[in-house]
């Protein structure tokens, strides 16, 4: 039975990829002078900014100054980033449920500060694990494993739910069950625990 789930954050509860990846287009753009197609960069998806720059160049001083100015420019378009359908209720009803909840994203802390947390549902969430938390981050299990430590729950009754192919290797490392966010995803998962095409599919899982 699962007691315990936990959340990535964008393309699971925030819809983020319009401003993701033409954020980071912009920046490709401003310091390494180059023309990407928006498309080719949605392999940035569900992984640290950092660790996406890194495609592009190793040079650490423009890495930092590159994912500087995409958090930035990012944290300015927060106003077009939306909650997706049925994520609030369903948090809240399974909150009300006893069901734990906790986050576990690839934003940093101040990113998940400026772009998440003006939606008001960070005290449903009895953790949030964020990429200033760890040392390694997805798809290596340290966050997940950081969470479940955290929290005390066991991992056998615990789900990780997300919309992307790290997501997945994270949560398989961690030897948790996942399941997919298909309302977020851009590839099909079907060796994935769960396929859910609604956040209420949620409810039915915790019931059995």
């Amino acid at each position: 039975m699962i007691k315990t789930i936990l959340f990535d954050v964008d393309g699971t509860i925030v819809d983020t990829q319009k401003v993701v990846l033409s954020t980071f287009k912009e920046v490709i753009k401003e310091y390494l002078n180059a023309n990407v197609n928006i498309n080719d960069l949605a392999f940035a998806l569900g992984i640290p900014g950092r660790d996406a720059i890194k495609h592009f160049t190793n040079n650490k001083v423009l890495i930092n100054k590159m994912a500087k100015s995409w958090s930035e420019k990012a944290s300015n378009r927060v106003n077009e980033d939306t909650l997706f359908n049925n994520i609030p209720e369903t948090i809240k009803s399974l909150s009300q449920e006893g069901i734990t909840l906790g986050i576990v994203t690839s934003k940093t802390k101040q990113e998940y500060i400026n772009e998440v947390s003006h939606f008001g549902l960070d005290d449903y969430f009895d953790v949030i694990v964020n990429a200033s938390d760890t040392k390694n981050h997805k798809p290596n299990p340290e966050p997940l494993n950081f969470a479940i430590s955290k929290l005390g729950v066991d991992r056998t009754e615990t789900l990780y739910v997300g919309d992307t192919k790290y997501d997945m290797l994270t949560a398989n490392a961690a030897k948790v069950k996942f399941a997919l966010a298909n309302w977020g995803a851009h590839e099909e998962l079907p060796e994935a625990d769960y396929q859910l095409n609604n956040p209420i599919n949620l409810e039915e899982i915790v019931k059995g």
